[in-house]
């Protein structure tokens, strides 16, 4: 290993992550309320810690020798046993500093459209595969980071004395690799290439993006360099001989976009960011990962909401909202649209598997462990882990984010419905709060001119069914959202990650195109798989035989899609070239003879090869398209 001496170059970028979406790094807690709970330091702040920013930041440079995630910088370490048991150890210290993210000190960000900090809480239930209704014991709850809020932490590389190696990089190469570091990180957008950071990034949670705040570099190198460090923080960038000739004044802004170094703009460091220049292969990120998108437009036929239970007030049921940089909106999460697609998706797999009803298993975690084991359910959406048994898990490939109303929802007139209070009205608090309901869709139909949304205050009883009346204590109520078109709710947006389903098919890294060049021919299969389940259950979404949120069974939760206005980016992917008809899925072509058959023919097998076992799986000759993909009976056709 290179000998190092001491400390000589420091590079600092302070960079704020503003939250694009809600997001959660929780911490252990076992008796705690809410269940999973948002990290916190010593001082009770909301940070995000830095292990977890780590692993982000080196994900998206790439992990590859010649990517900016590398070992070169970012270290390594090997454990070796010897016969004796001695256990030797090797490794070389991360080049690459990153600390906690704290929340911005300066004013709330402007992007923040309700100041209101504190975290939210999210409830989240499972579903049983058998009765439909909530799995037993799994009710959580989970806290989570509003939309909108910033954090603000630093990313520093260093550089040491000594001979510059390949485990030793020179000042010139840590700074050009910050540089190239942090245009990739910066680059990414709102648009689904952002970055995710904590838990549920395939449910919604988690989508960030990164902006520059200013820049720090220190020589240690010499004695006019250290005293500028420690009296300055900095060295200024005229004197500074490894500073770059000018300011990317893209990458380098101050908290308000004033282009100042500091809140004062008076700062003494080198706040910059190096031009783009020749990188070398060792210092030159990796773009972002690839994608297949799905873009659906929709709309629901009745009232659709994810349900809020509040007790002791006029309304026993709201529904759900979401405060973001574009203000107060109705919600539909992600985990609630993925938990439909899944249970959907199994629901296919079982049945063209031909699993019987008595075989899905009792409890939640036997049907899930079933689930696993089904064509295409694993690497599309993730299994949760089995130590015991051997099995980490996975992390699914499809990527829901939360969906939200294009219409805001009036402040003012939400809150008083919401949380009162009410004034009094003759007809007592029920209608009371019925006329709040109507100055609320008033002022919605004042702004969208009629043809948008609006509520509904419904109230509704249970019967007896031995007198045939009330039931006594069984009267409720709920306020229920309509949309009249087309456009009121945002699309739903289905992403798949190509490299980590090429990743849960079994094959690791980046070797080629994800159409089948430098991927083993059962990766291949096993993706194509994965792909066809995913297109059998986005059918039926638009067949509308998968509703959405809560009360499903009755009468909630229809949507309405038009086939063709389904838009589908599967640029270099076994998708490419298909699109959805009435009829099914189809090629460019109008036929079902490219993409589709080679999909078609990948789940046959794969459901055979699951019916018969994998003995006869290896044995048994590739079965013909079965004609799923496209079918001239299905309903609306």
């Amino acid at each position: 290993m290179t000998q190092r001496s001491g400390l000589i170059y420091r590079d600092t970028v302070r960079l704020r992550l503003t939250a694009l979406s809600p997001l959660h790094i929780g911490v252990a807690e076992t008796e705690a309320s809410p269940d999973l709970i948002q990290a916190r330091d010593g001082l009770g702040r909301v940070v995000l810690p830095a292990t977890s920013l780590t692993g982000v930041l080196r994900g998206a440079l790439g992990r590859g020798e010649g990517d900016g995630g590398g070992t070169r910088w970012w270290g390594w370490q090997t454990s070796t046993v010897r016969r004796n048991g001695r256990v030797d150890s090797d490794g070389l210290a991360s080049r690459v500093w990153v600390t906690d993210a704290v929340e911005a000190d300066s004013a709330p960000c402007p992007a923040l459209a309700v100041r209101d900090l504190r975290p939210a809480v999210r409830d989240h239930v499972g579903i049983d595969r058998s009765t439909g209704a909530a799995a037993s014991g799994f009710l959580y709850t989970r806290e989570v980071i509003r939309a909108g809020q910033c954090f603000d932490f630093e990313l520093t590389v260093v550089a040491f004395g000594g001979e510059p190696s390949a485990e030793n990089p020179a000042p010139e190469e840590a700074r050009e690799w910050l540089s190239n570091a942090t245009r990739v990180l910066t680059s990414a957008g709102p648009d689904g290439t952002c970055l995710t950071v904590g838990a549920g990034r395939t449910r919604g949670l988690g989508r960030v993006s990164l902006s520059v705040i200013r820049r720090r570099v220190e020589d240690l190198s010499s004695r006019e360099g250290l005293r500028a460090a420690v009296l300055t923080g900095g060295t200024d960038t005229a004197s500074n001989p490894l500073a770059p000739s000018r300011t990317d004044a893209s990458l380098v802004a101050g908290p308000e976009g004033t282009g100042q170094g500091d809140d004062d703009g008076q700062s003494p460091c080198a706040w910059s960011v190096a031009p783009p220049s020749s990188a070398s292969s060792n210092s030159q990120p990796r773009p972002t990962r690839r994608r297949v998108r799905l873009r659906i437009p929709w709309r629901p036929t009745g009232p659709l909401m994810s349900k809020v239970s509040v007790f002791g007030k006029a309304c026993d049921a709201f529904p759900a909202t979401m405060t973001g940089s574009d203000g107060l909106r109705l919600l539909l999460p992600g985990s609630s649209i993925k938990g439909a697609l899944r249970a959907r998706a199994e629901y296919i797999a079982r049945t063209a598997c031909g699993v019987r009803a008595a075989d899905v298993g009792d409890s939640l975690l036997e049907q899930l462990a079933l689930a696993s084991k089904l064509p295409g359910v694993r690497a599309l959406f993730g299994a949760a882990g089995n130590w015991p048994g051997g099995d980490s898990g996975c992390r699914g490939a499809l990527e829901v984010p939360d969906v939200t109303t294009e219409v805001s929802i009036p402040e003012k007139e939400w809150r008083a419905v919401r949380y009162g209070p009410l004034p009094e009205c003759p007809g007592g608090e029920n209608a009371a709060f019925a006329k709040a309901v109507d100055r609320l869709n008033s002022r919605l139909n004042s702004e969208t001119h009629g043809d948008g949304l609006w509520f509904d205050y419904v109230t509704r009883n249970a019967i007896d069914r031995w007198s045939g009346g009330v039931a006594n204590g069984q009267l409720y109520s709920s306020l229920e959202p309509y949309a009249a078109k087309v456009g009121v709710w945002r699309d739903i947006v289905l992403d798949v990650d190509m490299d980590r389903l090429k990743c849960n098919c079994g094959q690791e890294g980046d070797t080629g195109n994800d159409d089948g060049a430098g991927v083993s021919q059962d990766v291949a299969c096993q993706m194509n798989v994965a792909l066809a389940l995913l297109a059998l259950t986005v059918r039926d979404l638009v067949d509308g035989w998968v509703p959405l949120g809560f009360g499903v069974t009755r009468g909630l939760g229809s949507v309405e899609i038009e086939p063709g206005n389904v838009s589908l980016d599967a640029q270099d992917s076994p998708l490419q070239g298909m699109s959805l008809q009435a009829g099914g899925w189809l090629d460019g072509d109008g036929t079902a003879n490219g993409p589709v058959r080679r999909l078609e023919t990948a789940w046959a097998n794969a459901c055979e090869a699951f019916r018969d076992g994998p003995a006869a799986a290896r044995t048994k000759a590739p079965a013909a398209p079965s004609g799923v993909f496209v079918s001239e009976e299905r309903p609306g056709t």
